[in-house]
């Protein structure tokens, strides 16, 4: 199983346009992992990605990993799912692939994993509902 990262801070600021939340008027995506924060407009993410990338760990592309080997290395092959933001080695595919597809790519999860975001969501739910009655 994938260990969960320690809690990070998210960064205030955009790393992109360098306005907070409030300046924008926009909610900011953060990576699990660095506290990178972005809001979507500026990430260049539709608002399907950007709900999509709410039920996970998203990480940033400086800290993304492949998901299947879970290394970071080659970066020059590592495709990123247009549905999801996860990252993949073209090398790590079964089958393979020689190079990067045209136009829009979708990765396993999201060709063949309605269940799986199907069961993210519902988790991602579960959550919700555990963190609000702990504040309570």
């Amino acid at each position: 199983t994938r260990k969960r990262p320690k809690h990070v801070k998210p960064d205030i600021l955009c790393s992109f346009c360098l306005q907070t939340e409030d300046e924008r008027g926009e909610e900011m995506i953060s990576c699990c992992l660095c506290g990178a924060s972005g809001h979507p407009s500026c990430l260049q993410f539709s608002d399907a990605l950007t709900q999509r990338v709410k039920l996970y760990q998203w990480e940033c592309i400086e800290c993304k990993k492949c998901e299947l080997c879970r290394n970071s290395g080659d970066d020059a092959t590592l495709l990123f799912c247009d549905d999801c933001d996860k990252g993949f080695h073209m090398s790590c595919l079964k089958p393979p692939l020689d190079g990067e597809p045209d136009g829009h790519w979708s990765c396993l999860y999201c060709v063949d994993g309605s269940s799986y975001w199907k069961n993210k969501s519902n988790s991602s739910r579960l959550l919700e509902k555990i963190a609000e009655i702990q504040e309570v």
